[in-house]
C-alpha cells in the first residue's frame, strides 16, 4: 500500500491486516485485535473513517472517533487538526 501511495510512509507501531486476522470493520474482533496490538487503552485510540458503521463500532469499544466527509475534505482535515491540536 505504501508503494501505491495509499498508506503514508511513516513508522507505525502496528498495522492490522484484515486478511491476516480474518476480521474486517465493523466487526468487534478487529477493534479488539487493534487495541491489543496498540498496547494502550482503547480510550487513547482515534479512528478517522468515512463510514458511520465503522465509527459506531469503534466508539462502542471505547475509541475516540472522527467522521471524515469525502465530499468536504478540507473541513474534515480542519476538524482532525483541531482535534489533534495540530497547526
Amino acid at each position: 500500500m505504501r508503494q501505491r501511495g495509499l498508506l503514508p510512509n511513516v513508522t507505525y507501531d502496528a498495522i492490522i491486516d484484515s486478511s491476516k486476522v480474518n476480521a474486517i470493520k465493523p466487526e468487534s474482533k478487529i477493534y479488539e485485535i487493534a487495541t491489543k496490538k496498540a498496547a494502550c487503552p482503547a480510550s487513547e485510540i482515534l479512528l478517522i473513517d468515512d463510514a458511520r458503521t465503522n465509527l459506531m463500532a469503534a466508539e462502542k469499544q471505547g475509541w475516540h472517533v472522527l467522521w471524515f466527509d469525502d465530499y468536504n475534505p478540507d473541513e474534515s482535515i480542519r476538524r482532525i487538526r483541531d482535534s489533534l491540536s495540530v497547526s
